[in-house]
């Protein structure tokens, strides 16, 4: 669990920026931690181990001894085996000794390892907070993120909109204009007779659905309206 909840860590620190660097320090100790009590570990079971072999020799070493007793006391004449037994003596207490020093060192090796456990264990623990708490910084920035295109496209959708009000409110003055001068020339050039009626109509006419207008005026004010309706869609 501990090493998913450290690989989990490493993939999300990798999306973070320099406010990571704390947690990764402490995703770095608790992996320290991990292979320090997986180190004290060996190190317990191979003293173990070499404690339990000296134990083995020691016992093995005694009960020679104690068969050359056994025979030296069905054959007391023998000084052979009387210096076997001495031999014996000596050699079962010098495996006695490195008995006990190895069992010291299992011991050593223990406590070592159960404190290197303890570090381990509340490493791990780190580690899943640093899962937590990396975890949140991700959704945060990830939020952040979200509202800052979201009031991106605002601001772009808000830019374009008064960018065609300012077009369009352009392009009604403008044919407001035409069409007061138009009308200014019609009434001056209002004479009596048929002729001036039907000509005082038709301009009217065009004063009023902007035919009026030259064909190059509108031409540029459409043209004007659709290069800002389209500079405010690429913006978006």
């Amino acid at each position: 669990m501990a090493l998913e909840d450290e690989k989990k860590a490493e993939e999300i620190l990798k999306k973070l920026d320099a406010g990571a660097i704390v947690l990764s320090r402490s995703l770095l100790y608790a992996k320290e931690a991990t292979k320090e009590a997986e180190d004290a570990l060996r190190e317990c079971l191979a003293a173990e181990r070499a404690a339990e072999a000296a134990e083995g020799e020691t016992h093995k070493v005694v009960y020679g001894l104690l068969n050359l007793t056994m025979d030296r006391w069905k054959e007391p004449k023998d000084g052979n085996m009387l210096k076997q037994a001495a031999d014996q003596t000596a050699l079962a207490v010098q495996k006695a000794d490195e008995a006990e020093r190895y069992s010291d060192e299992a011991a050593a090796a223990a406590e070592k390892t159960h404190a290197a456990a303890g570090r381990a264990a509340t490493a791990q623990s780190l580690a899943h907070d640093v899962v937590v708490t990396a975890t949140a910084l991700l959704r945060k920035r990830e939020d952040e993120e979200k509202r800052r295109q979201a009031k991106e496209r605002a601001d772009a959708e808000a830019a374009k909109q008064a960018a065609v009000a300012e077009v369009m409110e352009k392009f009604s003055v403008k044919q407001a204009d035409q069409n007061a001068s138009s009308d200014s020339k019609a009434a001056g050039a209002s004479a009596p007779g048929k002729g001036a009626g039907n000509s005082n109509t038709k301009q009217g006419r065009n004063a009023a659905d902007g035919s009026g207008i030259s064909l190059s005026s509108r031409a540029s004010l459409l043209l004007t309206a659709a290069v800002a309706f389209i500079g405010c869609f690429c913006l978006c």
